[in-house]
């Protein structure tokens, strides 16, 4: 076997192609550091585009809710004080709007529409301006009815229903900015935004009604939408306007004796004193009035009753009711008597509550009812030949002025101006005038008397008659005979009116007490 040296290979290309490998692998890493650095500027540049856009998107919803704020609040007197708290809200709507508006996530662009729109409503739709508006309508109303002089009063606020600290809370904001130890905040509530008035310190600590100690008072806007100024209702106008209607009286306030019944309610003769002067005048049957008035009085507090409830709480009428017993009908002598709720007679008051306004309000009826009765007497003085006016007065109106001042009160006219002492007229029965004849001269025998019955036509017009003939209401001058021309149709008209209305009265007492 010959020996042969090994044939040895020289790589002589390797070295160059690691070399040129390295160069290329460095070639290629500065290449992709240089791709990435400038990525990394661009999305530096980018996320300060976007950083920049959501800062100018903040500031610009900023201005634009700062704007409805301001608009909102423009006719506010108290808006220096409302507008650190609205500063801060305007500040929270605009960032979440920009961040909405900026946002690609789409669960992070639903949570912050549905958190937007509570902003979107107290600025944008009205309950910021909502707020206030409601607010300042209860200020003004408290500033005109919670005054003194008509606090207390009808027409004014019953102060009696109202928290003590809700009044001073009310008078401390009429200036234009509110107490420096009052806290104005914006809560969330339910998602709604309210202002919330924190007041501190002075008329604001201390006691409640109820005895327990609290430490300032909270108004929220929000709550004081839901909530009224107890204003005291006007009862009597209403009943008062029915005396009217129910001819009880007439629209200057004298009594209207075509009414129903009108005359029963005036009979009778008293004496009074006017101007220190002495005056011959109807009667009243107080009661027998009051009574005619008991319906209309109970129609009216049912009626009031029967208004809608608030949160199951009693009828809001019974309220008004209870504000109008407590500042008006109450007198000193009742000490704590209050009202109870319940029904009766369809209104919300109990048997016992019920009598007490009803006696007071008829009471005030009766007053009305007096005073008309001393308008006519102040304006027929009885005597004198022209003691009523009538030269004044046209024949026929002269005449019917007559009628009806001896048909207030028949008995007493012819008292007046026909008998003496001894031989008075007097009612015997019923609507039956008796009026004595004395003795007879020849036979010493009592005389019958004379009798007229007021519920006939005929007897009526000859005892009208006879009191005019004998009285000094017209003289005997050319107007005396037009008068008395005058009379007798006057009496067969007015007499017509007066059977018919009594006729009427007896059929309606009769229906309301059951009987045939």
């Amino acid at each position: 076997m010959s020996y042969r040296n090994p044939i040895t290979y020289v790589d002589s290309q390797s070295g160059k192609n690691f070399a040129a490998a390295i160069q290329s692998i460095g070639n290629s890493t500065i290449g992709l550091i240089d791709k990435m650095g400038d990525k990394a500027e661009e999305d530096r540049k980018k996320k300060e585009a976007e950083s920049l856009k959501l800062l100018n998107d903040h500031t610009r919803f900023n201005l634009d809710y700062l704007n409805s704020a301001n608009l909102s609040t423009k006719d506010f007197d108290l808006q220096p004080s409302l507008q650190p708290a609205i500063g801060s809200l305007v500040d929270e709507a605009g960032d979440i709007k920009a961040r909405l508006m900026n946002s690609k996530d789409p669960q992070e662009r639903a949570m912050l529409q549905k958190n937007l729109m509570k902003y979107e409503s107290f600025f944008k739709g009205g309950g910021l301006k909502n707020l206030l508006s409601k607010f300042e309508e209860k200020r003004n109303l408290f500033a005109e009815q919670g005054v003194v002089g008509k606090a207390g009063k009808i027409g004014g606020v019953d102060l009696q229903k109202m928290d003590p600290k809700e009044v001073a809370m009310y008078l401390s904001t009429y200036s234009d900015s509110l107490p420096a130890n009052t806290g104005v905040k914006i809560v969330e509530t339910n998602g709604v935004f309210d202002i919330v008035m924190d007041f501190q310190g002075g008329q604001f600590e201390g006691m409640r009604k109820d005895g327990a100690l609290i430490n300032g008072y909270q108004q929220s806007l929000l709550g004081l939408q839901s909530s009224e100024i107890p204003i005291i209702t006007d009862f009597y106008t209403p009943l008062e306007n029915s005396l009217i209607e129910n001819k009880y009286l007439k629209k200057d306030g004298m009594v209207n004796y075509e009414g129903i019944g009108v005359e029963y309610l005036t009979g009778g003769e008293k004496i009074e004193k006017i101007g220190g002067r002495s005056y011959r005048s109807n009667g009243f049957d107080r009661e027998g009035f009051k009574n005619s008035q008991k319906e209309e009085v109970i129609a009216m507090l049912s009626g009031y009753s029967n208004q809608s409830t608030l949160d199951g709480a009693p009828a809001s009428g019974f309220n008004e009711i209870e504000s109008f017993y407590n500042n008006v009908l109450k007198k000193e002598g009742d000490g704590k008597i209050e009202l109870d709720v319940m029904s009766k007679n369809g209104t919300s008051l109990s048997d016992k509550s019920l009598d007490i306004v009803v006696d007071r309000m008829t009471d005030y009826l009766a007053d009305k009812f007096e005073v008309g009765i001393k308008k006519e007497l102040v304006k027929f003085t009885p005597g004198g030949n022209d003691a009523k006016g009538l030269s004044k007065l046209p024949p026929r109106q002269a005449a019917a002025t007559i009628y009806n001042e001896i048909a207030r009160d028949p008995v007493s006219a012819y008292n007046r101006y026909l008998q003496g002492p001894e031989t008075k007229a007097k009612i015997i029965e019923g609507s039956i005038i008796e009026i004595p004849r004395g003795v007879d001269e020849d036979s010493g025998e009592e005389l019958d008397p004379l009798r007229y019955n007021m519920d006939n036509k005929e007897e009526r017009a000859i005892f009208f008659q006879q009191v005019l003939e004998k009285s000094k209401l017209v003289g005997g001058s050319e107007r005396g005979q037009a008068i008395r021309l005058e009379f007798p149709s006057i009496v067969d008209e007015m007499s017509d009116k007066y059977i018919t209305n009594k006729t009427a009265a007896e059929l309606i007492a009769r229906y309301k007490t059951g009987k045939k």
